[in-house]
């Protein structure tokens, strides 16, 4: 007997919501985690009650080398990598033409961008001497080239690709001369890095001479978001057994962080420049740490440990906006401190009569930092529940 129409229209609509359902299932407590850890790590580090009582591991290195302060930077573009693979399911299960998924990541690269300048801006906003370039913007270029290449290439081409630019980018800073200074300068002054943002970006820059996230250093940025698409797929996989996503994670991690070790000794492992060997080293470290929150979280189900991390890993946009506006007006606003006779910046006077009578003056930043990194997960809680409040 043919299937009448209404039985035929119910079967494909239960059909469609189950793969939306599915689909949805999909987001992994590991990728929170992590995020969370990286948030986490960016408000202790960037935040702390003294800066003269911070050790040298929590402040990035001068140049060459590498602090716990620069793994955060690149952590943050690994997981942009491995959220876009789902999303772009997500999308596909919905119906949703690739061209309509291309236009949302383009109007959501627009948008951090355009947030990222806005940062920049506040509070004076002096356009004449805008800072362009900045950590929002270069989320938002590898953002959208890894979301194009997602929607039309395979994980076998994107890891190729990923390495493809890793050695033309070795190659360019190795023997593209500088005017004045030749090939292959790798210091601060005279390196092809530092020329092309002078060249084109003069007068708006992080200082008058360079910035830490200009042009040419944004393109070994689009291999470290893709290693972290490769990472989403690997955990996407209906083919992979979880043990055998774990072994692949961790073991491919250990691979990178070693190969980047070796190229370490061609061009050193520097943020700044962000190396071909940062690149490696930093992803390979990105992928044992997805891997490990992956067991924990989503095999092994444990999560207790990571919930204030899971609150903050699902909260990255607001967080980062609101930790760079307090940055920008409450740490920089003066009070007068009777005891010293002087006027202290309010992140150092609280540190002063809060923590250091009890902390003394090695740890009392420390714990000033910790304080503030706990006050974030619980504006996040007050601000989820005021939106749930609001939703019922």
């Amino acid at each position: 007997m043919q299937e009448d129409n209404f039985s035929k229209d119910s079967r494909v609509h239960k059909e469609a919501n189950s793969k939306i359902a599915a689909s949805n299932q999909t987001r992994m407590k590991c990728i929170d985690a992590f995020r969370g850890i990286t948030i986490a790590s960016m408000l202790f580090i960037e935040n702390p009650g003294n800066y003269e009582h911070v050790s040298s591991s929590f402040v990035h290195a001068p140049w060459d080398g590498l602090t716990w302060a620069d793994y955060v930077f690149p952590f943050f573009i690994f997981i942009a990598g491995t959220v876009i693979p789902n999303s772009v399911r997500r999308r596909m299960d919905k119906g949703q033409s690739k061209l309509k998924i291309l236009i949302h990541i383009l109007h959501r690269a627009a948008v951090l961008f355009l947030m990222g300048l806005f940062l920049n801006g506040f509070p004076a906003f002096n356009f004449s001497a805008i800072r362009i370039p900045g950590v929002l913007q270069r989320i938002a270029v590898v953002y959208l080239v890894a979301g194009i290449l997602v929607l039309w290439t395979n994980a076998f081409i994107q890891g190729a690709i990923s390495i493809f630019i890793l050695v033309i980018y070795y190659l360019m800073i190795k023997y593209i001369s500088v005017p004045g200074y030749g090939p292959g300068i790798l210091a601060k002054d005279g390196n092809l890095v530092q020329y092309v943002d002078m060249l084109i970006l003069k007068g708006h820059l992080y200082t008058s001479t360079w910035d830490p996230e200009g042009l040419i250093s944004t393109i070994p940025a689009i291999s470290t978001i893709l290693f972290g698409v490769i990472g989403g797929q690997v955990l996407l996989s209906e083919r992979l057994k979880s043990i055998n996503k774990i072994g692949y994670l961790i073991i491919s991690g250990v691979i990178s962080m070693v190969l980047g070790t070796m190229a370490g000794k061609y061009i050193p492992i520097n943020k700044d420049l962000w190396s071909s060997s940062y690149v490696l080293y930093t992803c390979g470290a990105a992928l044992i740490i997805l891997g490990v929150c992956y067991l924990i979280l989503d095999v092994i189900g444990y999560s207790t440990v990571f919930k204030p991390f899971l609150i903050l890993g699902s909260n990255p946009i607001f967080i980062y906006i609101g930790f760079h506006l307090v940055s920008k007006t409450l740490w920089v606003l003066q009070v007068p401190d009777k005891a010293a006779g002087v006027n202290l910046p309010l992140n150092l006077y609280l540190c002063n009569k809060l923590f250091t009578p009890w902390a003394g003056n090695i740890n009392d930043s420390y714990y000033f930092s910790i304080a503030y990194t706990l006050l974030w997960v619980l504006i996040v809680l007050i601000k989820d529940s005021l939106l749930y409040r609001g939703n019922v």
